[in-house]
């Protein structure tokens, strides 16, 4: 695992978080939503939340009780909406803050995934990559009921607008599936400051050319979204399964 988080060209203030860890099978990625208005707060709470609850879980400490891992992730991504949902009502400073995330737990043999907003997570595998998340946004719902295209998505006015995030109420629907991994496969969790830039067909040559090398798989992602504007904060973390 490796990842890289960068604030672009536009941006004074990166709101985007990530963290991994090899040890539990980890991976997270999150985008802070609110500006001054402490997006960056909001992103960092989601994810030392999910975290911390992984952590002292019993699937985290291996136990024969472990819960299930789906129902795991979904508790932690659930505790930590109240917690950003908390703190976003403690000051008005803080009001109106929100995050979204995206978190993936492996095990051998697969991968659960959990995300709500516009974070995504992408497998590529034999050198395709699909898209494995759902984004929570007004233009997917506008391409699932057939009233824009998904190539008009990408370039419409609210395609940056969420449907779902982290924070915004007391209660939050919340993504939870698994997916069978595989030798070779390499997943990316990132945020939409490089999926609005950089076009998917980059995506997987990028990190195909890069072979083994996921530390400048990641470098060069975020390389090219800055070259392409850096409009945005842009967060990548990459997980290659031996």
């Amino acid at each position: 695992m490796c990842g890289l988080s960068d604030v672009g060209r536009m941006r004074e203030l990166n709101e985007d978080a990530v963290s991994w860890d090899v040890s539990m099978g980890l991976a997270i990625v999150a985008d802070g939503i609110g500006g001054r208005r402490c997006g960056e707060v909001a992103s960092r709470l989601a994810v030392e939340t999910v975290k911390a609850t992984l952590r002292e879980s019993a699937l985290a400490r291996g136990s024969a009780s472990a819960l299930e891992p789906t129902t795991l992730l979904q508790t932690s991504v659930e505790r930590s909406n109240e917690t950003v949902y908390r703190n976003a009502t403690e000051t008005t400073e803080r009001l109106g803050m929100a995050s979204t995330i995206v978190v993936a737990l492996f095990e051998r043999g697969g991968v659960t995934i959990s995300n709500v907003g516009d974070s995504r997570l992408y497998r590529l595998r034999d050198d395709a990559l699909e898209l494995l998340t759902t984004d929570h946004t007004l233009v997917t719902e506008m391409v699932a009921n057939g009233y824009i295209t998904a190539q008009e998505a990408r370039a419409h006015r609210h395609r940056n607008v969420v449907t779902r995030a982290l924070g915004v109420s007391r209660k939050v629907d919340v993504d939870v599936f698994q997916h069978p991994s595989q030798s070779g496969d390499v997943y990316l969790l990132c945020t939409d400051g490089l999926t609005n830039l950089v076009a998917e067909i980059e995506i997987a040559a990028t990190i195909v050319e890069s072979g083994s090398d996921l530390s400048g798989a990641a470098r060069r992602l975020v390389e090219r979204a800055n070259a392409q504007g850096g409009t945005d904060n842009v967060s990548v973390v990459l997980v290659r399964i031996n």
